[in-house]
């Protein structure tokens, strides 16, 4: 059996996972809890986890509502996708691989 995840906070539901595998990296999306109407209270989160070990490396606050996770493993990135806010970046597109911009 392989080594087990560091374990997700029980208010908060995963939404997303993305791996890569060059850097040995699994990403995890979350949202916080939900109020009455199914909308959730705080920002949402990515997890990144040593794929190895499964220990927590870091957690990385983003928008309310990460829907997606996409990892360009050349460059080393992941994109965020969020369906409620904007993520702060400085060029949304420097993560989108030379290949689909031909």
């Amino acid at each position: 059996m392989g080594p087990s995840c560091a374990p997700l906070p029980s208010d908060q539901s995963l939404i997303a996972v993305a791996v890569d595998e060059r850097s040995n990296r699994v990403f995890v999306a979350t949202w916080d809890p939900m109020d009455g109407s199914g909308r959730p209270i705080g920002r949402g989160s990515v997890s990144v986890l040593d794929a190895r070990s499964g220990s927590l490396l870091r957690t990385i606050p983003v928008g309310k509502k990460p829907r997606a996770i996409a990892v360009d493993e050349q460059r080393g990135r992941a994109l965020v996708a969020n369906g409620e806010e904007t993520v702060p970046v400085g060029n949304g597109w420097e993560w989108v691989p030379d290949w689909l911009w031909r």
